[in-house]
């Protein structure tokens, strides 16, 4: 009995977790050109430091 809810708790985790990793997550960004130049941003700020993008 203990064993079955052991493994009935194991496979909920998993599950669980599956579901959260496969999930997209959505971003928002673009490069955007002013008077000063290019620059980068996320959401509603810009990026700071290097970022790797396409691979």
């Amino acid at each position: 009995m203990k064993k079955l809810k052991l493994t009935k708790l194991i496979d909920s985790t998993l599950a669980i977790a599956s579901v959260l990793a496969l999930n997209p997550i959505g971003v928002n960004a673009e490069w955007i050109q002013d008077n000063k130049g290019w620059w980068y941003t996320e959401g509603n700020s810009w990026a700071v430091g290097w970022r790797v993008i396409d691979g």
